[in-house]
């Protein structure tokens, strides 16, 4: 758990590592413009259609799938995510990614996860 009080994890996007923020209030996975640029993303191919609510109001977002999404050493192969318009400031793990892992508990200061 970081001083902030948020559990942060490292995930690689197409061989490129990304710090995100673990968010199991975030239904889709999250980039933000700036991560996305770090991971090799071709921002100006994207179209942000898709509204979404965050914490800091609504934000635009754009649909992308990445060849190979890997979480801690466990690879999830082609995965759809979302990219944000620049108003999300940190990249979120969000459900549809944690929702493959076996367990996932967070007691207190500590994050649990396993994969089968």
């Amino acid at each position: 758990k970081s001083s902030d009080g948020h559990f942060y994890t490292s995930a690689s996007i197409d061989d490129n590592p990304i710090k995100f923020l673990i968010d199991t209030g975030a239904t889709k996975t999250i980039l933000s413009l700036k991560d996305a640029r770090a991971a090799g993303v071709n921002i100006s191919k994207l179209v942000y259609d898709s509204p979404m609510r965050t914490a800091n109001g609504v934000a635009y977002s754009a649909t992308y799938q990445v060849d190979n999404f890997n979480w801690l050493e466990k690879d999830f192969g082609p995965v759809n995510i979302k990219i944000t318009d620049g108003k999300l400031f940190s990249s979120l793990l969000g459900m549809d990614i944690i929702d493959k892992s076996e367990t996932f508990l967070i007691s207190g200061d500590l994050l649990q996860v396993s994969f089968n």
